[in-house]
């Protein structure tokens, strides 16, 4: 027996104006994408027949990304056929680790998919323009009269700005399209100029020192027509007991999805799909007790990365990332990243899986990471059973700096990172370097690392450079 929920088509929504001007819209990492998001006009999809809602967004390389999720629970596949716009001769499947099988004919695509997960089908061996096919969990929806907060039902919808109260949820069913607004002339900005040179307005969407609240469903948020840094898109500060599940989130002005000072957080089952600069996607900073998994990112900035940037309060601790795929175009994939201004502990990310890594903006990028430039501690971190299927810079990265976003004078320290299970199918290196004497780099373990194919038995076989003070470095 099988369950399906596929949601319906959005009355209002096109295909894009202007197709090729839709596509270019990532080229500008900084700028507004005045088409927004719009059904795919290059990918048309069917499961068990019927037809599924396929999206389309910009992103940094290629594009656009067509991405289309349904509900699937039960012991019998999903039978999936996707038909590419102007045919296809052959098509790769990603994740790799998912062991799925498919067969092409007839500009199709047609494959079967009996698990959750996020596939991604690239055509004729490019990444010019992929579809992601998100398979949740079956989730009941919700009705208006079960929201406090802020209900959207199926539909085109617009939002200026929300703030939450105590117990509020901001749930969009599906079908469900909320388009962020730009400001209002008479708003005043809080910044005048940031770091940028940009003006700064108030949060989008913003809950501050509240409990019990969540964003859920399975709808889409659009910040499209805001301007670069214009607003911070969702922001949860000093907030206990913290849901985000199910909604996707599209082209935001800067980060995604962030956690500051909060306890107790859950990001489940989301898409992010950016293509800006500084559009990281999940940033959990100086906060305890916070999963994410089962999400798809793909953004112009780090993926899923902790940071320590409030002085004061711990700098974050007992924080599990699991079952996510990340494509990453720019930065940085899965770690701990830059600001780091108070000690952080017992992270662990875990069943992941890298289908794309354009890491080559900078040194202190990669796919898996723990790089602080600020005096903090950060120990204990283990990464495990992730899987690298693509990667252009480095694959692993532990690194202490001083660099443009450090707040304070000293350097900081790094101990007890460990690599366990880590399959990198490209032939690329790995790095391993601290500061100076006092502020160093010590016990990283690489525990069974495979490197394109090759079980790695020495530092040298597994191509991991162990620069200046770092020390204890092994590989088993």
């Amino acid at each position: 027996m099988k369950k399906i929920i596929i949601p319906p088509f959005p009355a209002g929504l096109t295909c894009a104006n202007d197709r090729q001007a839709h596509r270019a819209q990532g080229d500008e990492p900084h700028a507004a994408a005045k088409e927004g998001v719009r059904l795919s006009s290059d990918w048309r999809l069917y499961a068990d027949g019927v037809e599924v809602p396929v999206y389309a967004a910009p992103v940094t390389r290629g594009g656009p990304h067509s991405f289309a999720r349904l509900c699937w629970e039960g012991d019998e596949p999903v039978v999936f056929v996707a038909v590419r716009d102007g045919g296809l001769q052959k098509a790769e499947l990603l994740p790799a680790s998912y062991g799925l099988t498919h067969e092409v004919a007839d500009g199709a695509v047609r494959f079967s998919v009996c698990r959750n997960g996020h596939v991604t089908i690239l055509a004729d061996g490019d990444i010019l323009q992929p579809l992601t096919i998100s398979i949740d969990s079956v989730r009941e929806e919700k009705k208006p009269e079960e929201v406090k907060g802020r209900y959207f039902g199926p539909g085109l919808h617009k939002l200026d700005t929300f703030d939450f109260e105590d117990g509020d949820t901001l749930y969009l069913a599906a079908g469900a399209i909320v388009t962020m607004q730009p400001h209002p002339a008479e708003e005043q900005p809080v910044n005048l100029k940031d770091w940028a040179g940009k003006q700064n307005f108030r949060t989008g969407i913003l809950a501050e020192g509240k409990k019990h609240v969540s964003i859920e469903g399975f709808g889409l948020i659009d910040f499209s027509l805001l301007d670069w840094h214009e607003r911070k898109p969702i922001v949860f500060r000093s907030c206990q007991d913290v849901k985000v599940q199910g909604v996707t989130i599209v082209n935001v002005p800067e980060w995604n999805l962030t956690f500051v000072g909060c306890e107790d957080v859950l990001v489940d089952q989301i898409r992010i799909i950016g293509y800006r600069e500084n559009s990281d996607g999940i940033d959990v900073v100086s906060t305890q007790r916070a999963v994410v998994q089962d999400c798809f990112i793909r953004t112009g900035d780090d993926a899923v990365v902790v940071k320590a940037m409030v002085r004061g309060i711990c700098g974050g601790k007992d924080i599990l990332c699991q079952r996510c795929v990340v494509w990453n175009d720019k930065v940085r994939c899965f770690g701990v990243a830059a600001e780091s201004v108070e000690d952080i502990a017992d992270l662990t990310f875990r069943d992941c899986d890298v289908i794309r890594s354009y890491a080559d903006w900078t040194l202190e990028l990669g796919s898996l990471l723990v790089y602080i430039c600020d005096h903090a501690l950060v120990q204990n971190v283990l990464f495990e059973d992730i899987r690298i299927e693509h990667e252009v810079h480095l694959a692993t990265h532990v690194h202490i700096t001083k660099d443009f976003w450090a707040k304070t004078r000293d350097a900081g320290n790094i101990r007890n990172v460990t690599f366990r299970n880590i399959a990198v199918k490209p032939d690329i290196p790995s790095r391993v370097g601290g500061y100076d004497a006092e502020h160093c780099v010590r016990g990283v373990r690489f525990e069974n690392l495979t490197v394109a194919g090759k079980r790695a038995e020495t530092l040298e076989e597994g191509r991991i450079a162990v620069c200046d003070y770092a020390y204890d470095v092994t590989i088993d």
